[in-house]
C-alpha cells in the first residue's frame, strides 16, 4: 500500500507527478493481479449468459492523471480526429450533445494540393508583400498638375 494511501507522507513525494508514479505503480503491480483473479472467477461463477454479461473493474479514475493531462489527452484526440467530441464527453462521464458524433478534420496537416482553395504557384508568388489592398497591377492616377 503506497503512503500517500494512508495519508503518511514524510519521506516521499506528495506532489503532482510523483503521487501520480506512485498510484500509476500501486494499480499495475498490486491491484491489478487481484482484479484480473477477481474477473476471471466472476466470469467462471456468476456469469450465466457471457454473450450478455461482462464482468469488468474501471480502474481508470485511479490511472487517468490529473485533470490538466486528461484535458490535454483527450484534446490531442479530438483535434487529431481520433476520438468524436462525443466520444470524449463519454469517456469523462458527461452526456452526449447533438451535433458531436463527427470526428474533425485536422486542415493543416494536408498539402496544399488538397486544399480546397488551392492557389496556383503563379498566385501566390504575385501575392507575397502585398498587404491585400488594390492589386499591384492597377495603375495609379498620376497627381493633377492644375496646382
Amino acid at each position: 500500500m503506497p503512503l500517500v494511501l494512508l495519508h503518511h507522507m514524510t519521506k516521499t513525494s506528495s506532489w503532482g507527478t510523483g503521487v501520480e508514479a506512485i498510484m500509476l505503480a500501486f494499480v499495475r503491480n498490486n491491484l491489478m493481479p487481484w482484479l484480473s483473479c477477481w474477473t476471471g472467477a466472476i466470469r467462471r461463477d456468476l456469469i450465466l449468459a457471457p454473450n450478455i454479461y461482462e464482468a469488468a473493474f474501471d480502474v481508470e479514475p485511479l490511472i487517468a492523471g490529473d485533470s490538466k493531462a486528461q484535458a490535454d489527452f483527450f484534446s490531442r484526440l479530438v483535434l487529431n480526429g481520433i476520438l468524436t467530441r462525443n466520444e470524449a464527453r463519454e469517456a469523462l462521464g458527461y452526456n452526449p450533445l447533438d451535433g458531436l458524433d463527427d470526428p474533425l478534420v485536422p486542415t493543416n496537416t494536408t498539402t496544399p494540393d488538397n486544399m480546397p482553395n488551392h492557389r496556383s504557384d503563379d498566385t501566390a508568388s504575385a501575392l507575397i508583400g502585398h498587404n491585400g489592398g488594390p492589386s499591384i497591377s492597377d495603375t495609379v492616377p498620376e497627381p493633377d498638375d492644375d496646382n
